[in-house]
């Protein structure tokens, strides 16, 4: 595990798909944790708000790997790199993953992940447009195939009735708006984070995409306690900053975080070193084929047309790696 710390070698694109994959699981698992934290809080009290959410989980992760990064003495890169580094982390890792939080209490895990699914093409797009990345053709239709495979997961209709509550649609489309713009986040951060790591250490590089969404999701939690006045609000402030201040919130968010950050971010960053914009995009974008089996811990059942979509999404995944 430990050579995920270190530069890629040639070569290393299978260890890049393997990365990317358990970093989407584990991804997944933690967003399944994170929902059934806020639903079980949304029966009892008010839940924790998107940003404090993130701002909690950036917190959390940014002291854990300075730790690690202060124990294994990396160094750390340059301007050059530091500071594209620095705003893929403020994209990516605050108005990416705010979003994301924000979207799924409205339009549920799967429906958020759905739409996640267009993190690939626009990926692809950017890189194609600015970076002059180019695809072949049939690295464009695994990635087809793939996307077939994960909206048939997502579409099922035997499993959207039973796996989630009904939802206001209101809401529903205010909640795939969000997953949208998350999805929009998350290809420019992927995207302008790999071209940056060439020639950095996944740690430190980590450390300063961190800082990047740490220090933009204290700007985001105080423009979420403002008041309608524009002022500062104490009641707003609390309520946003709640996960920090609340022990038994700050347990039950732990887990959650273990699973989507301190497990997957260094994974993430490992693929996103090493794979193209758009092949890492697709990598990390899988996470609904693993909420799908994962999901039964939380009563999401599959049924046949989600079974295939699974079979058809690895499919797809096997075709790019090799």
């Amino acid at each position: 595990m430990l050579a995920i710390w270190s530069e890629p070698s040639g070569g290393a694109v299978g260890v890049a798909a393997l990365t990317g994959l358990l970093a989407s699981a584990s991804w997944g698992l933690g967003c399944l944790l994170f929902d059934a934290v806020h639903a079980r809080r949304s029966a009892s009290e008010s839940p924790p708000s998107p940003a404090g959410m993130n701002l909690f989980k950036n917190s959390l992760a940014t002291t854990v790997f300075v730790i690690a990064g202060l124990i294994m003495g990396s160094s750390y890169p340059g301007a050059e790199a530091f500071w594209p580094l620095f705003w893929s982390g403020v994209v990516g890792f605050a108005v990416g993953d705010t979003l994301y939080f924000a979207a799924f209490p409205l339009a549920g895990v799967q429906a958020t992940a759905m739409v996640g699914n267009l993190t690939p093409p626009i990926a692809g797009l950017v890189g194609w447009l600015f970076l002059k990345e180019t695809f072949d053709a049939s690295s464009l239709g695994w990635m087809t195939v793939v996307l077939a495979g994960v909206s048939l997961v997502i579409l099922d209709p035997k499993k959207s009735q039973t796996s989630e509550p009904r939802r206001d649609p209101r809401k529903v489309g205010l909640g795939l708006l969000f997953a949208l713009g998350a999805a929009v986040s998350q290809a420019l951060a992927i995207v302008v984070a790999h071209k940056s790591f060439q020639g950095v250490e996944v740690l430190p590089g980590t450390v300063v995409r961190l800082f990047g969404g740490l220090v933009a999701a204290i700007a985001i939690a105080s423009i979420f306690s403002l008041n309608r006045r524009g002022r500062q609000s104490p009641a707003g402030l609390a309520a946003t900053l709640r996960p920090l201040g609340n022990r038994v919130l700050l347990r039950a968010l732990l887990v959650p975080t273990f699973f989507a950050t301190l497990i997957s971010l260094p994974l993430h960053s490992a693929t996103v070193q090493v794979a193209p914009g758009h092949i890492s995009a697709l990598l990390l974008s899988t996470s609904p084929l693993f909420i799908l089996p994962l999901g039964y811990k939380f009563g999401v059942r599959q049924g046949p047309v989600s079974i295939l979509g699974t079979l058809i999404g690895f499919a797809g995944i096997a075709g790019l790696v090799l």
